[in-house]
């Protein structure tokens, strides 16, 4: 049957059908010649799909030792990569968009379908289908931005924002995007806390344990250096002994304090990161400054108002459902005192 027939002989429900769906078949035509063309520079795509080469990468990238990236340390960043190409429409390379597609959920696909259905049912009859089509998809921009837009309020001589969006803070470094952060003017420090509560690995499983995080970040002035100094206190003393024929005699130097030189300090950001771990059974809280030693345990009760303690307290009954927690530190040993 030649190509005139197939149209003559061609009913009017499929006509409507080929109507309605002939933009996607266009796109789709548009999408098999371009690839091609498709940027396949991306390394990190075909190191993805490699155990082997995931784990070099990320010892090359990262300053962890083999024995912390776990393979739930993996996953995560899998997933991350993966999230970051479904909310760009899949990445150029088939056998890594199949990758992504079979091992992690495309939350992006049912919103994004949903939205252009919608767009392409009230576009299909538009004289300009090009023209209809770029404003829905700039009107589902804004109403994304709108809905995830930084909100700021003053509390006495602190501000306080929510949602951080992209840009710096009052001390010129960027924002953590995503995190709530409070200002304070007065002493020149912000304060970055994560909104999410983690489970946190110990002793085999999870289930008792969850992990806060926050950062904090203070302006600290110049600091002048010291040279070495000493100083002498009090005098020599001499002792003798002896009898009439013979005497000997010892003298000590006075003591002498040497006080040791200190190297200047330039102007800088001190940046410091805080580990909070949350017993959810007895409901005590520790904390750690830039992964070091735990400080001593202390009641729930004197949480930070920051962590909303009512909100994190709701966290503990409902553990099982929180995201991994990165902390490492208790993954090969248990948790003093616990």
């Amino acid at each position: 049957m030649t190509t005139k027939n197939a149209w003559e002989n061609m009913d009017f429900g499929s006509y409507l059908i080929f109507k309605k769906y002939r933009n996607f078949c266009y796109l789709i035509l548009l999408i098999i010649l371009q690839k091609p063309l498709a940027s396949l520079s991306d390394d990190l795509g075909e190191v993805i799909i490699d155990d082997k080469k995931v784990l070099q990468h990320l010892k090359e990238t990262t300053e962890l030792d083999e024995q912390d990236l776990t393979s739930q340390y993996i996953k995560d960043f899998r997933s991350g990569y993966c999230k970051y190409w479904f909310a760009n429409g899949g990445h150029p390379i088939k056998k890594v968009k199949d990758f992504c597609d079979e091992n992690f959920k495309n939350n992006f696909e049912s919103k994004k379908s949903f939205a252009k259905r919608d767009a392409d049912s009230k576009c299909l009859e538009a004289k300009d289908f090009v023209g209809c089509m770029t404003f829905f998809n700039q009107k589902s921009e804004t109403l994304r931005s709108t809905k995830n837009q930084e909100k700021c309020k003053q509390f006495g001589d602190r501000y306080v924002c929510f949602n951080a969006a992209r840009g710096k803070d009052m001390l010129g470094l960027p924002k953590i995007t995503g995190w709530t952060y409070i200002e304070n003017p007065s002493i020149n420090s912000t304060m970055y806390v994560d909104r999410n509560s983690y489970k946190l690995f110990h002793k085999g499983n999870y289930g008792r344990f969850i992990h806060l995080q926050a950062i904090t970040r203070i302006y600290r002035a110049a600091e002048a250096g010291r040279l070495p100094s000493s100083k002498t206190i009090g005098t020599a003393r001499t002792n003798c002994y002896g009898d009439d024929y013979s005497i000997n005699c010892t003298t000590s130097p006075a003591p002498t304090f040497t006080t040791p030189g200190r190297a200047p300090k330039p102007q800088r950001i001190q940046q410091n990161v805080w580990d909070y771990i949350i017993d959810c059974q007895d409901m005590t809280f520790t904390r750690h400054l830039d992964k070091g030693r735990p400080e001593k345990w202390k009641p729930y009760s004197k949480l930070p108002w920051w962590f909303a303690p009512e909100t994190t307290k709701k966290d503990c009954s409902a553990i099982g459902s929180l995201r991994e927690s990165r902390f490492m530190k208790y993954q090969k040993k248990s948790i003093r005192g616990k």
